[in-house]
């Protein structure tokens, strides 16, 4: 293509740089994915797609948004935080490497 003021040698220089249009605000991007659905989950979801007059991919979407909601709003489960009188680590402990604390802690009790 032969853009008006550029030669098949020389393209057309711009004196200023052309800028790009700004993206909407509201620009959501989508991502297009395979998945497999057992075929029997396949039938059934058409089947109710068809009833609702909507598509696969709504229901499928909606189903993400389902799950992700509910497993997002899960009670987190408690942990009770636990100390124990003292001064810390024993004197030959300190600054001693994990594996030598664990291998102390273990010692003598068949692990």
């Amino acid at each position: 293509m032969l853009v008006l003021g550029a030669t098949p040698t020389a393209p057309l220089q711009l004196e200023q740089p052309v800028p790009l249009p700004a993206a909407p605000a509201c620009y959501i991007s989508h991502m297009k994915t395979t998945v497999d659905i057992a075929s029997n989950t396949l039938a059934r979801s058409k089947k109710l797609a068809r009833r609702d007059h909507t598509t696969l991919r709504e229901l499928i979407h909606e189903g993400l948004e389902l799950v992700l909601e509910r497993r997002r709003s899960r009670p987190s489960i408690p942990v009770r935080f636990v100390t124990f009188r003292g001064r810390g680590l024993a004197p030959e402990s300190r600054g001693a490497r994990w594996s030598r604390i664990r291998d102390a802690a273990y010692e003598g009790r068949g692990a």
